[in-house]
């Protein structure tokens, strides 16, 4: 018994050693990220450890970082023409704000564009399976979430009917999010009637790797594009609104633009990036076909993730908040921010510009909820506003910046955008585009109920605990 006991206590103490060390040498991961997974393996005896292995470090193989990194250098060359740049039209803040962007996939501002706002979730799946049905030359499609329901259905039959008349159509969906879709007769019926499909992120990107890497990298993104002119662009799933994996926190409310102009090629080349990293070809298969639109805004893709530069996304949305100078209004179904965000948010409020932060009351994650609520305290004394929207899970992903400046895509603010998704977003400089985008900012507001200091300091004691425990592990969720 006593040699069992040595035998087990050496064992756990080299698993801790082997850990910590693991940890320390780490070099691109933040502070507080690197103490909260010593808190975990300190604190929970082989399961801490196990659950480092699981999900502690996210790691692609060098192929497909080769691969991106010469994928992302055609890409940028393809999308815009040469002389389109529109640093020149550009307000000095904002070409700062634009030239970060650039820094990420080398995508520069480009004006004439237009774009409409749906009105709703049915709208814009009407919209799209319109778009479809009129296309001549090519459909891409790229989905984190594609489900078998209604929706999911309409828009694969769609694709059939555009293939069936000589179009060339393009679908991928992520193996996690989309993976009843992939297993299902409508994937096949698709792929029969020659739709080309491709799974992002595949397994085998994952399986064989070292061991210690995280197996729930996602493909985030939400792109629809129609003959290389068309692209639609948000936060909305090719899934009905009830959401039926979830339904009892449904309807998903989202938000979807559908854009024309330049920057239409800059997301195409966001598709075509995924497509040829995934499987065969090359960047050059997606031509540059969106013309400018006379009038237009001025308008710039991006697409981050895992294999692009680290902070990335942090440091876009901490240049977005330094923007703005008397208001900025943003929604979010998941709120999990980093320090760095934390306190770019309150230094924008307690410079005097009033931040009003829209998240949802009922969350279908309880973990990122409690996560979010830990935050509130410091947030509202630094004198950010914080709403709990009510009807349905408010899912659209929007930030407005002084009624000129628009964000909108698939990023969440939360660790698992900044650090683990495939996102694509949209930076706009319009204020006539802004002003549609606030207005249903505002209409989420007015279905929202604000939080005050009194209310959270009247929570039971137990429920702040909590919210502040999982809040310290927000650097690792």
């Amino acid at each position: 018994m006593t040699y069992y006991l040595i035998l087990t206590t050496a064992l756990h103490l080299a698993i801790l050693a082997a850990a910590t060390t693991r940890l320390t040498l780490r070099e691109r991961i933040s502070s507080p990220a690197r103490l909260a997974w010593f808190i975990v393996i300190l604190s929970i005896p082989v399961g801490g450890f196990a659950t480092y292995l699981l999900i502690g470090e996210k790691r692609l193989s060098r192929h497909l970082r080769a691969r991106h990194t010469s994928l992302s250098r055609d890409a940028a060359a393809l999308a815009s023409a040469p002389g389109s740049s529109a640093y020149d039209q550009l307000a000095p803040e904002d070409a700062k704000l634009f030239r970060y962007g650039t820094s990420i996939n080398g995508f520069s501002p480009v004006g004439g564009n237009s774009a409409t706002l749906a009105p709703d979730a049915a709208s814009a799946r009407a919209g799209i399976i319109a778009d479809i049905d009129a296309a001549r030359d090519s459909v891409e499609l790229l989905y984190y979430i594609w489900l078998t329901d209604r929706t999911g259905t309409d828009t694969a039959h769609a694709l059939i009917r555009a293939a069936r008349r000589g179009v060339r159509c393009r679908v991928m969906a992520d193996h996690m999010g989309s993976r009843h879709l992939i297993r299902s007769a409508l994937w096949r019926e698709m792929a029969a009637a020659g739709v080309e499909t491709r799974i992002a992120l595949p397994p085998e990107t994952i399986v064989g790797l070292p061991i210690v890497t995280r197996f729930d990298l996602r493909n985030h993104r939400k792109i629809t594009l129609i003959d290389g002119r068309i692209a639609w662009v948000g936060s909305q799933n090719c899934a009905d609104p009830e959401f039926s994996p979830k339904a009892r926190f449904g309807p998903w409310i989202d938000i979807m633009l559908r854009v024309q102009g330049p920057v239409v090629n800059q997301i195409r080349q966001i598709f075509a990036s995924d497509w040829c990293l995934f499987g065969p070809g090359e960047p050059g298969e997606f031509p540059a076909q969106a013309a400018p639109v006379s009038g237009g805004f001025i308008a710039q893709a991006r697409g981050t993730g895992p294999l692009e530069r680290a902070d990335s996304s942090t440091q876009m949305f901490c240049s977005l908040f330094e923007r703005a100078r008397s208001e900025l209004v943003l929604t979010t179904p998941y709120f999990v921010p980093d320090i760095p965000l934390q306190q770019a948010l309150k230094s924008a409020a307690r410079r005097g510009v009033q931040v009003s932060l829209v998240l949802p009351r009922r969350n279908d994650s309880r973990i990122v909820q409690a996560a979010s609520r830990g935050n509130y305290i410091l947030l509202l004394k630094a004198g950010v506003r914080i709403f709990e929207h009510g009807p349905g899970l408010l899912h659209a992903k929007t930030l407005t910046a002084d009624g000129e400046i628009t964000f909108l895509g698939s990023s969440n603010l939360d660790m698992r955008s900044f650090d683990l998704n495939f996102e694509n977003d949209l930076l706009i400089a319009d204020p006539g585009i802004t002003a549609q985008v606030r207005a249903r900012q505002l209409e989420h507001l007015a279905q929202s109920q604000e939080v005050t200091l009194e209310e959270v300091f009247a929570w039971p004691a137990r429920r702040r605990a909590w919210n502040n425990v999982v809040e310290t592990l927000g650097p690792i969720l």
